[in-house]
C-alpha cells in the first residue's frame, strides 16, 4: 500500500485490531441486551421495554460505535499527518473522513468491515497523495514558503560573509518573570522544518539531529528558560550548519561554515529543495 513503513504496518494493524476487539464487544453486547427484553418487558417500575430499546440502539448501536468509529479515523489521520508532517491534512478534511462513515451521532454508523486502508485511501484522493514521501516533501517546502518568503519580500533576511540573520517577523518568544522566556511552538516548528529540509537537500534524508532536538525542547519549556542561558549562541554542528543565535529584538541568526551551506540554506528558506 504505497510506502508505508513497517512501523506504519505495524501501528495501523494494531489500531485496527483493537478497532474490531471493541466494536465486535459492542454488538456482542446489543445481543445481550436484547435477550434481556422479554423480561424486561415485565417491568413496571424501572427499567422498560422501551427503556432498554432506546439504550440499545441509542447508547450502543449509535452512540458508543460512533465513537469508537470516529476515535480510529481520528487516530489515523493524527499518524498520517505527525510521521509524514501532512499539514494539508487538517482538521476540516479529517471531519470531512469522519462524516462519510458517521453522519449523525445518534444513527447507526456506515463502518461495516471498515479497516485502515479504506482511510487511507480517503485521504490520499481528498489530498491527491500518490506517494507518502513525496507528500512529506511538498507539505514541508509549503510550510516554509508560507513561513518565510514575508521575510525575503520585506528585505527582513540580512546576509553577512558566512551568517543569516532573519530579523524580527516570525521569531515568537515567549517572555515569563524572572529574565525567563521560552521559543513558541510556532517557531520551534519552524526551525525543525528548516533543519529538516536542509538535511534533506544534503543528504537527501530528513533528520534533526538527537542533540538539536534536545535543544530545541530545552528553549521550549515553558517560560523556564532564564535569559542568559537563552539568548545566547547555541551550538549546532549539524552539516554546515555552526550555531543559532537568538536576539532580544526577536531576531535570530545562523551562522556557517561556508558559503556554499549558507546558500543551500537560502535556498531552503525560499522552497528550493
Amino acid at each position: 500500500m504505497l510506502n508505508l513503513k513497517q512501523e506504519d504496518i505495524q501501528y495501523l494493524e494494531e489500531l485496527q485490531r483493537d478497532y474490531n476487539n471493541t466494536i465486535t464487544y459492542y454488538k456482542d453486547l446489543v445481543d445481550f441486551m436484547r435477550g434481556w427484553q422479554p423480561s424486561i418487558a415485565t417491568n413496571k417500575h424501572f427499567l422498560t421495554e422501551n427503556g432498554i430499546g432506546h439504550d440499545i440502539e441509542y447508547d450502543i448501536e449509535a452512540k458508543a460505535i460512533n465513537k469508537t468509529t470516529k476515535d480510529f479515523i481520528s487516530y489515523i489521520c493524527r499518524h498520517f499527518r505527525d510521521t509524514y508532517g501532512l499539514s494539508k491534512l487538517t482538521s476540516q478534511i479529517e471531519t470531512k473522513t469522519i462524516t462519510k462513515y458517521v453522519k449523525y451521532d445518534f444513527t447507526k454508523c456506515n463502518n461495516d468491515g471498515l479497516a485502515y486502508h479504506d482511510i487511507i485511501k480517503d485521504i490520499c484522493n481528498e489530498l491527491n497523495i500518490k506517494d507518502f514521501d513525496s507528500a512529506t516533501i511538498d507539505n514541508l517546502r509549503e510550510r516554509i514558503i508560507q513561513k518565510w518568503n514575508y521575510n525575503f519580500e520585506n528585505d527582513r533576511v540580512k546576509i553577512n560573509k558566512n551568517k543569516l540573520k532573519i530579523s524580527d517577523y516570525g521569531i515568537y518568544v515567549s517572555d515569563g518573570w524572572d529574565s525567563q522566556c521560552s521559543l513558541d511552538d510556532r517557531t520551534v516548528e519552524a526551525i525543525k522544518d528548516l533543519i529538516n529540509a536542509f538535511s534533506y537537500i544534503n543528504t537527501g534524508k530528513l533528520e534533526v539531529k538527537k542533540e538539536i532536538e534536545e535543544l530545541l525542547h530545552k528553549l521550549n519549556d515553558y517560560h523556564r528558560v532564564k535569559y542568559s542561558d537563552f539568548y545566547i549562541t547555541h551550538d549546532l554542528d549539524f552539516l554546515g550548519i555552526i550555531s543559532m543565535t537568538f536576539f532580544k529584538n526577536k531576531s535570530l541568526e545562523f551562522k556557517f561554515t561556508n558559503d556554499e551551506n549558507k546558500d543551500k540554506f537560502i535556498r531552503v528558506m525560499k522552497g528550493g529543495f
